[in-house]
C-alpha cells in the first residue's frame, strides 16, 4: 500500500463499527480471523480490540483459532475451545 504503519491503523480503527456491524459467524470467518490478527500486529488499543472480542462472544463461533487469538491480547478470555469451526480454517 505504500502508507506509514501509523495511516494504516487509522484505516484499520476506522473500519472496525462497520466490520462488526455485519459480521456473521456463519459469512465472516476468515474476515475475523484476519482483522483480530492485523489488529494484534499493529499493537491497537485494547478498547478496540476488546470491540471485536465482545462481538466474537456475542456470536460465539466456538473456534480454536479466534480463541486463541484473542486469548493472546486478553488472557481472561474464558472461552477457549478445543476445535476448529470449519475443518479447514
Amino acid at each position: 500500500m505504500g502508507e506509514s504503519v501509523s495511516e494504516v491503523k487509522k484505516y484499520y480503527l476506522n473500519s472496525i463499527p462497520y466490520f462488526l456491524a455485519g459480521w456473521k459467524k456463519s459469512s465472516g470467518y476468515v474476515q475475523m480471523v484476519e482483522m483480530l490478527s492485523i489488529g494484534i500486529v499493529l499493537e491497537i488499543e485494547e478498547t478496540e480490540f476488546n470491540k471485536l472480542a465482545e462481538c466474537v462472544q456475542k456470536d460465539n463461533p466456538k473456534d480454536y483459532l479466534i480463541d486463541l487469538l484473542i486469548n493472546y491480547r486478553n488472557s481472561t478470555w474464558e472461552t477457549l475451545s478445543t476445535k476448529f469451526m470449519w475443518n479447514k480454517p
